[in-house]
């Protein structure tokens, strides 16, 4: 029993019978996971203290490449708990009409991953949920703005390499290749444009972050 009030995002837990009582207070985030799991039943390999989380997003507005961007929750204030939206596009402005011209700088908010996904009038269609904790949040948040205020360049400071510099500032993979991997991918007997791709593209970015980030969730528009 307690003596003191709960938190607002404890749960009572039952030792004997080695289960939660209640729901996890942000379980709408989290459709494809019973309300009563804790850190996707997986405790010794994953953390999420608070139910804070970032996402990560795929749009399909450029053809073939794709487009990343990031869904960052904000911490106190008016909009806590909400999810801002965080997208490098091309120049160093705000807008939330186009994933192709004007960056998005957290000035917009959506309840969650499923409704920015179901709604946005963007194009995004993917979205890969990480559970984070507000220090990180923070982290990405500083780690994305700094490679947004760099100039727009294909190769080393576009959408893909922004979202990557908010997760490696974090901690977290942010879906580069290894020295090994690109070393293999140099003696490919394949194009020069084939190896920038495989190493570049957003969507083959976002799938590697996937793939080494196996604690998140993955929805679809």
């Amino acid at each position: 029993s307690y003596n003191c009030p709960l938190p607002p995002s404890a749960r009572y837990y039952n030792s004997d019978l080695s289960v939660w009582l209640s729901v996890d207070p942000l379980v709408d985030k989290y459709p494809n996971l019973s309300p009563y799991t804790y850190c996707a039943d997986n405790p010794i390999a994953l953390k999420d203290p608070n139910g804070d989380s970032i996402a990560v997003l795929l749009a399909n507005s450029l053809p073939v490449l794709g487009h990343m961007a990031i869904l960052i929750q904000a911490h106190g204030g008016e909009n806590d708990g909400k999810w801002a939206l965080w997208s490098k596009n091309g120049e160093n402005k705000s807008s939330s009409n186009s994933v192709t011209n004007d960056d998005d700088l957290g000035t917009q908010y959506w309840n969650s991953p499923q409704e920015f996904i179901k709604n946005n009038n963007e194009q995004y269609v993917e979205a890969y949920i990480l559970p984070t904790n507000a220090e990180q949040d923070k982290k990405i948040t500083a780690g994305f703005k700094k490679s947004e205020s760099k100039n727009y360049n294909f190769f080393y400071a576009n959408c893909a390499v922004a979202v990557q510099e908010g997760l490696k500032n974090a901690g977290l993979d942010d879906g580069r290749l290894s020295a090994g991997q690109k070393i293999a991918l140099e003696i490919l007997p394949i194009s020069i444009q084939s190896k920038s791709f495989i190493e570049l593209a957003p969507v083959n970015i976002f799938k590697r972050i996937r793939n080494r980030n196996p604690n998140g969730v993955w929805i679809k528009k």
